[in-house]
């Protein structure tokens, strides 16, 4: 892997990170349903916009429109649905664990998808890094409380959730490899845009009759811009050249930059095994990407 690829993944990841904080944010004045629209449909109209300015449109082959719009519904609609109703059914002691999880189910469809084989430094380094996640998200302070039907049904949506993200990642490498990335990334959020908005367009109403602040906007300028229109484009153009089981595993880099960003911006208190559980995952990261330097061409 070249060092540009890990800047840039690593970039991405603490990106992304921050958007749980903007998330918060912006919830103080919008409902979830609108955010999401306000956040998907801003980034799809930016593509369009940058994709038509450069005259980027890339023809796309009738047997590969399926999978483009099946994307965009996957990850813009499906998942954040299962994500959000799961964590209302569930409880956060759940959903800490079950999110460490999503490096592993994506590397599951990778192998069943693309045939990518999980090597003994890419299971290792999953294998430490779950204990960070659980460590860092301070599991063993939450109450368990009691397992009912519901709470089993949220779990359920959740873990849905999670292949959700997953099938982006493997189906995105797919189509990445045989259009622009950019291309991949503008007709999906399109798809998935348009497919919300159907099912939440009197949402909108809210926007109308309400004016937003500064951090607001500065929230959504955040999530739609640099998370969505940015980072799911480069996203798609490093899966172009590296195995989605790979890339996958930067993703336990997003608790530790969250954490972060939450305790610089937020004030939220970071206690000690918080920090162990970045170590344990800092660790992982480097067992599963360094390369020493008499084998690097």
């Amino acid at each position: 892997m070249r060092l540009a690829d890990v800047v840039l993944l690593v970039f991405l990841q603490t990106l992304w990170a921050g958007s749980y904080t903007a998330i918060k944010i912006a919830l103080r004045e919008l409902p979830i349903e609108l955010l999401i629209l306000l956040r998907y449909g801003s980034a799809a109209l930016l593509l369009l916009a940058i994709t038509t300015a450069l005259n980027r449109h890339a023809a796309i082959a009738r047997r590969d429109i399926k999978w483009i719009v099946l994307l965009g519904i996957i990850v813009f609609v499906l998942s954040p649905t299962l994500a959000f109703r799961g964590i209302d059914y569930s409880q956060a002691i759940d959903i800490s664990i079950l999110v460490s999880l999503e490096p592993l189910t994506t590397a599951l469809l990778a192998f069943f998808i693309l045939k990518e084989r999980l090597d003994l430094r890419k299971g290792l380094s999953i294998v430490i890094a779950i204990p960070g996640v659980l460590l860092l998200s301070g599991i063993w302070n939450m109450q368990a409380g009691h397992f009912t039907p519901l709470r089993l049904l949220g779990n359920s949506l959740f873990i849905l959730s999670l292949f959700c993200e997953g099938s982006h990642t493997v189906f995105g490498r797919a189509l990445s490899r045989r259009y622009p990335p950019l291309t991949v990334s503008t007709y999906g959020f399109a798809a998935g845009f348009l497919c919300f908005a159907v099912l939440n367009w009197h949402h909108l109403q809210f926007f109308v009759d309400h004016s937003l602040s500064v951090q607001t906007w500065a929230a959504l300028f955040y999530l739609a811009v640099l998370c969505s229109a940015f980072g799911y484009t480069a996203w798609f153009f490093v899966l172009k050249r590296l195995p989605a089981n790979t890339i996958a595993l930067t993703l336990y880099l997003q608790p530790v930059m969250g954490a972060l960003i939450s305790y610089l911006v937020l004030g939220e208190v970071l206690i000690g095994s918080a920090w162990l559980g970045a170590g344990l995952i800092i660790a992982a990261m480097t067992l599963a990407f360094y390369t020493p330097a008499s084998k690097v061409r």
